[in-house]
């Protein structure tokens, strides 16, 4: 009897234990495309590691634990994992990370609703609220709680912040104003341009929608860096 629990003894001590934190760093690097600015954020409820890859087929170490109350900017992500910049990754877990790429801004008095379709109270003009997702006509803005979709209500993703004088493009293409540094305007929207001249693909440019049709570009390839963009 004594040999045999020796002998399980040994099986067990000689098994490998594999941590979480060692299952993260044996994954390869994750395809994803990333933007060259941030197009969300990536909170950290629970405490999750930061992985970085040095080579696509090489296995990632972890950089970091990442502590809750943290929020990451995220410039592309697919259904497992947020690119963070840099060959650095956070894997989504469910309970432990919280993704959102917009606010909404009230516009009008409109009513919070709470998760069982209460009014939880009313949210006052000029209030910014996070959004995490949309689910039947409503905006999910944390913890249950929900704003409709209608026009009392804006959705915008940012904002921009010049770097020198830019011109503001108006829907029909001429320049309807210099926008002036130091000033913060907001981002609705944008849109990637692709730039093919003769058949020949020479990469893209981005449109950064302001409001009304009225646009700024950022040619991100030629390093002029005509705006910051400020992320929610």
């Amino acid at each position: 009897m004594k040999k045999i629990i020796v002998w399980l003894f040994i099986l067990l001590i000689s098994v490998p234990i594999t941590s979480n934190m060692e299952v993260y760093a044996q994954e390869r690097e994750p395809s994803i495309r990333s933007l060259p600015f941030p197009v969300g954020r990536v909170l950290i409820k629970q405490s999750v590691p930061l992985l970085k890859y040095e080579h696509y087929n090489e296995s990632g170490t972890i950089v970091r634990n990442i502590n809750p109350g943290e929020g990451i900017r995220v410039y592309g992500k697919n259904e497992e994992y947020y690119a963070v910049g840099n060959h650095h990754y956070i894997k989504d877990e469910r309970y432990k990370t919280a993704y959102y790429e917009s606010r909404i801004l009230i516009k009008e008095t409109s009513p919070l609703f709470a998760p069982d379709g209460s009014i939880h109270r009313l949210l006052n003009v000029g209030e910014a609220i996070k959004v995490y997702g949309t689910y039947s006509g409503m905006y999910e803005v944390g913890g249950g709680y929900r704003v409709e979709i209608n026009n009392r209500v804006k959705k915008y993703l940012g904002h921009i912040k010049p770097n020198y004088e830019i011109p503001l493009i108006a829907p029909d293409g001429s320049e309807y104003k210099m926008l002036q540094p130091g000033h913060v305007y907001r981002v609705y929207n944008y849109e990637e341009i692709p730039i093919v001249i003769d058949g020949i693909d020479y990469g893209s440019y981005f449109e950064f929608d302001l409001g009304g049709g009225y646009y700024v570009e950022n040619n991100y390839r030629d390093r002029s860096y005509p705006f910051s963009y400020i992320k929610n």
